[in-house]
């Protein structure tokens, strides 16, 4: 630190080394902001003037780094560099006047409240060259001696453009650092939305079709999948620039650390604490992370299109694959592992089918009617038990997919959850019928269900139960109706 009593250290009674002495001994070991407040604070009072400015250019506004302003550090706003001298400055790369100053500007307002005389400034550059501020000082009296300016002021402007560019660097880490933190939040915020969202859907889905509303349903879900298409899409094109920017940020802390491999000890300590090497090993693997959160959304986003899609008077061909898939996609969140319980697993058996001519998003509704049951049903069973139980013994789901002929597709649906006895098996299509407590179910489920492969399609679906070993539900499927 420098010392509080003010030191006068006149420019005619000392030569450049007992200055740049004083400066260089005021400056030692600081960084940042420290630096460019003793910086100016050391110049002003080495050169006798009673103003030192460092300002950094941004935007085409010149923004002050520290002003020492007759004894004392002050702040100023920003102002256009345009009617100063330091236009001048950041044109041809220094500019000295040594008297009448403001008559030479006199559209510079802050000169007149300077009362300033004379003027000496040097621009900052950055690694290219480039103007990025400028370092000047200003005198009320027209005493500087143009030689010992130049030197001095050259020679701590390349001091000072190398911290200007190391707290611009700084700044860049960080916006990008919260930039990656917000676009996280945001994806993850985006798939909390998205989970609440089918979560809403398969609560209401059961009212909507009780009311004949299937069709407003699929409207909603398609109006959905479409909105989260927009940020999705701004997640996954931000996302790759960013990761080059990151990868433009460190290799200029690499060239950095290659040109100033001692950069002193307060800098070490710092890429120390922060675990640099770490984090450029780590922060890509979190961007990819990112990446592929990105694409599970999207995913879901199609599934949900495809759940979704609305019904034509006539029938069309349609993968009953993408249909499965959509919905156990749209189900998963009820399949994985929660606090106590293991994750539901999934067999898929596909075979080989052909498209089918239907309405799919009525075949759509089925499965969902069907899936949704059998998750209840082992939901139910692994009640009081523990999850060592339940790991050793394991509940399933198990879809095939098989032709039962050559006009027709056979789709089986199967759990090996409690079963059903023939009592509740019988009436089980039934409308109005459900084995669940009030508020988990209406009795509509299965027998829309029905209704959907029997009427609608020319199909039929049976169920086969044994108490304690599982459910099965048989859906054949004309190939063309």
């Amino acid at each position: 630190m420098l010392e509080t009593k003010k030191t006068n250290i006149s420019v005619e009674n000392q030569n450049i080394e007992n200055i740049l002495k004083y400066v260089f001994e005021a400056t030692a070991g600081t960084t940042g902001e420290d630096f460019f407040t003793a910086l100016v604070r050391s110049l002003s009072l080495a050169l006798n003037v009673p103003y030192a400015v460092a300002t950094e250019l941004s935007d085409g506004k010149l923004y002050s780094l520290a002003f020492w302003n007759n004894g004392k550090l002050e702040s100023i706003n920003c102002y256009d560099p345009a009617p100063t001298p330091c236009q001048v400055a950041l044109d041809l790369g220094s500019y000295f006047c040594e008297q009448n100053i403001q008559h030479i500007f006199p559209k510079s307002k802050a000169l007149v409240s300077l009362n300033a005389e004379s003027y000496y400034g040097v621009a900052l550059k950055d690694a290219e060259g480039k103007s990025i501020g400028v370092l000047y000082v200003v005198g009320c009296k027209p005493t500087f001696d143009p030689t010992v300016l130049e030197g001095i002021i050259q020679l701590f402007a390349i001091r000072a453009s190398a911290e200007l560019q190391q707290k611009r660097s700084r700044e860049s880490i960080q916006y990008l650092s919260d930039e990656n933190a917000r676009l996280y939040s945001l994806e993850r915020e985006k798939s909390r939305q998205l989970e609440e969202t089918i979560k809403h859907l398969q609560q209401t889905q059961i009212q909507l079709v009780q009311h004949e509303k299937m069709s407003a349903l699929g409207n909603l879900v398609a109006g959905i999948a479409h909105e989260i298409n927009n940020p999705i899409g701004f997640l996954s094109g931000n996302l790759e620039p960013c990761q080059d920017y990151f990868d433009d940020l460190f290799a200029l802390i690499n060239l950095y650390q290659q040109k100033f491999p001692n950069p002193g000890a307060e800098i070490q300590e710092k890429i120390k604490a922060i675990d640099l090497e770490y984090v450029s090993q780590d922060l890509p693997k979190l961007l990819n992370s990112m990446m592929l959160g990105v694409e599970r959304i999207r995913s879901i986003s199609t599934s949900l299109r495809i759940f979704s899609r609305g019904d034509n008077e006539n029938k069309v061909l349609f993968n009953v694959h993408e249909g499965l898939d959509s919905t156990i996609l749209i189900l998963r969140h009820r399949l994985k592992a929660k606090k106590g319980y293991p994750d539901i697993e999934v067999i898929t058996d596909y075979g080989d089918i052909p498209l089918i001519e239907c309405f799919p998003g009525q075949l759509n509704q089925v499965f969902m009617n069907l899936l949704a049951n059998a998750i209840d049903a082992l939901e139910d069973l692994n009640q009081g038990r523990g999850f060592e139980d339940i790991t050793t013994n394991p509940h399933w789901i198990k879809i095939c997919t098989t032709l039962s002929d050559d006009q027709h597709i056979r789709i089986q649906i199967a759990d090996n959850g409690v079963g059903m006895t023939e009592e509740i098996k019988q009436p089980i299509f039934d409308y109005l019928f459900t084995t669940k407590p009030v508020g988990r179910g209406t009795g509509l489920g299965l027998a829309i269900a029905r209704q959907i492969v029997l009427e609608k399609h020319g199909g039929r679906i049976e169920v086969n139960s044994v108490p304690g070993q599982g459910t099965e539900f048989d859906i054949i499927l004309p190939i063309r109706s």
